[in-house]
């Protein structure tokens, strides 16, 4: 069983309602599905998808295609199947779609059949996560080449948060092993040589820590996010507000 952490909330939406309607779709027992085209309204404005018949005026009908044998999901317009044009959207639900399509690819990477969506589970959101508010408010949806571009750009010591692939997996190591909910995340930053470089933070009940490549996590913890930043000293100065959806 796959778990998903998504922290915004129409993301999660959107994700959720993709996993319902695909458990909602009547296959034969052991039948092994390895494609699947799925109809949905998309908001342009919010990039929020709803069932196909739940068409608006700021609607438009979409194609969302799984392919688990290629871990790729592409999105077309069911007219033509012609590639959708993310640019007619507002870029507020341009994110939203994008961040969606997103978790998708991760989910194909750990999923054998497409039905196996039907069973994905999502973790709390982040309003249960001490230090919260620190991690939204400089959490950023980017790959790393985005992130050399924005950092760059700042002066040395700004710093934001993300979920790299390594730190997705090592959640999921992490958790295995310590039989409990670890979640994992990435701190990147500019530092004083103009260098972006990046750390691992290790979470768990009022656990914080940096990941050192000791999965036994023996190192030394501190009891809140704030503390653990604190502990580089001048290393961090400002977060890079995140983008206000």
């Amino acid at each position: 069983m796959y778990t998903l952490h998504i922290q915004n909330e129409k993301v999660r939406s959107n994700v959720a309602l993709i996993v319902e309607t695909i458990r909602h779709h009547q296959l034969q027992k052991h039948q092994e599905l390895k494609q699947k085209t799925l109809e949905f309204t998309i908001s342009l404005k919010t990039g929020i998808l709803h069932s196909h018949a739940a068409l608006t005026s700021e609607g438009k009908p979409i194609l969302i295609h799984l392919d688990l044998d290629k871990h790729h999901v592409r999105i077309s317009e069911i007219q033509g199947a012609k590639p959708f044009n993310l640019q007619q959207m507002d870029p507020k639900g341009r994110q939203v779609l994008s961040e969606t399509a997103h978790y998708l690819k991760e989910a194909l990477l750990h999923l054998h059949n497409i039905q196996e969506f039907a069973h994905i589970e999502f973790e709390a959101s982040m309003d249960e996560i001490v230090g919260r508010e620190l991690l939204q408010e400089s959490w950023h949806f980017v790959e790393r080449s985005d992130v050399e571009l924005m950092l760059l750009n700042t002066p040395p010591g700004t710093y934001l948060f993300r979920k790299d692939r390594f730190a997705s997996v090592m959640e999921e190591i992490l958790s295995a092993a310590k039989k409990s909910r670890i979640r994992c995340f990435t701190l990147s930053y500019l530092d004083q040589s103009g260098q972006v470089r990046e750390k691992t933070i290790v979470t768990w009940r009022d656990h914080w820590i940096f990941y050192d490549d000791d999965p036994t996590l023996s190192g030394q913890f501190f009891d809140s996010l704030e503390n653990l930043l604190a502990s580089l000293g001048q290393v961090l100065i400002r977060p890079l507000p995140a983008l206000r959806r």
